[in-house]
């Protein structure tokens, strides 16, 4: 027994209860081993148009269109699902998003309630309305986590590993750890799913925006299936100068991001941990992001955590270059993510708290050797 839950462990589909993973190449440490899977059973409608030759496939040949022939009667039951109107479940708005939804508007041909709270996605949800979670595979973090009560269909589509806690019995559960982002994995899905699918250039946008986000300029976990979704998105007509323009931050949040990197402290000689702060910033979690990036571009720093204090919790944005899994580090502290791009959120305690939490857990693991100076 174990088999199936080892093979998950080491693809990084689940945690370890204790230990560590380590992939070893020609003598050295690496982030991760080019590994393919095809779990025996998988949670998926058997009844969706598509071969078992073509999942095998799919993983072989990336230029290779994943759904490239079907029956008529598969092709219609394909387009009643496209055919089927999708609102977008958003409760605040982040300055971030706000310049991304200004380009879905009824002026510009998308219904008017193509973005609603979850007040009115809790009326209007029925039992057959499918519900699709994206970039997060805990209930917690959505937006609205009665709405997975409330329907016997969900969809999970994500690239964080799955923790302890994960969203039960979802019809699909798409989840990548090794895609750069989940828009890299809509890209994907996008381009091979129907002939003659064609993105608007809005579209196209805010896709990559997300790609441009979660990799930090294709800075980080970026690989060859990144580049090549950002090359369809560039066919597709997204603009890099609209992208950057709407990705620009305001005055408040550039100071504050400045504020966070010139009062972090250095611990161990490796470690840079720093305060955002979050006075007169609307989305103070994104800047804290942002500044965890910045503190990785001076000499001798290995691995940054930033906290950042908002709406009764405390955000702790972590980030590598490739010498420290902040991955395990946030994993230990109730968080989780990737190798190079981690977080995690507490509760009842005080930022100085946070800190020292943060310093005990690297005293700890380094001691117990699941990470290395």
């Amino acid at each position: 027994g174990g088999k199936t839950t080892l093979l998950k462990v080491i693809l990084g589909l689940l945690p370890p209860v204790s230990g560590v993973i380590r992939f070893y190449e020609d003598g050295r440490i690496v982030p991760s081993l080019r590994i393919g899977y095809l779990p025996q059973l998988n949670n998926i409608d058997k009844k969706f148009p598509i071969s078992v030759r073509e999942v095998v496939t799919s993983g072989l040949a990336s230029e290779k269109p994943l759904f490239r022939s079907y029956s008529a009667s598969q092709k219609q039951r394909v387009e009643e699902v496209l055919g089927k109107k999708a609102q977008i479940v958003i409760n605040e708005p982040t300055t971030s998003i706000r310049p991304l939804m200004e380009c879905f508007t009824p002026e510009k041909g998308y219904p008017e309630d193509m973005f609603i709270n979850s007040e009115i996605a809790i009326e209007e949800v029925s039992r057959n309305s499918l519900v699709m979670v994206v970039d997060t595979n805990r209930p917690s973090y959505t937006e609205c986590p009665e709405l997975l009560t409330r329907t016997d269909t969900i969809v999970v589509f994500d690239h964080h590993r799955q923790g302890s806690e994960v969203i039960e019995n979802p019809l699909l559960s798409y989840i990548e750890p090794y895609a750069s982002s989940a828009c890299e994995m809509v890209a994907e899905v996008l381009q091979y799913f129907q002939e003659g699918f064609k993105l608007s250039p809005a579209e196209a946008d805010c896709i990559y925006a997300g790609i441009l986000i979660d990799t930090n300029n294709f800075m980080t976990k970026t690989g060859v299936r990144t580049f090549e979704a950002a090359a369809y998105l560039r066919r597709s007509g997204a603009e890099v100068t609209r992208v950057r323009k709407m990705l620009r931050n305001d005055m408040a949040c550039y100071k504050a991001r400045a504020e966070a990197v010139r009062h972090a402290e250095v611990y161990r000689g490796a470690f840079a941990i720093s305060v955002c702060p979050s006075e007169d910033v609307e989305s103070p979690t994104i800047v804290g992001a942002q500044a965890a990036n910045e503190l990785l571009n001076i000499i001798g720093i290995k691995a940054s955590f930033v906290l950042t204090e908002y709406a009764g919790k405390i955000y702790i944005s972590s980030r590598s270059i490739d010498e420290i899994n902040v991955q395990l580090i946030m994993e230990r502290m109730g968080g989780g993510g990737h190798l190079n791009v981690a977080g995690a959120q507490l509760t009842g305690c005080t930022i100085s708290e946070a800190k020292h939490a943060i310093m005990r857990t690297i005293d700890e693991m380094l001691e117990e050797g699941d990470i290395q100076e």
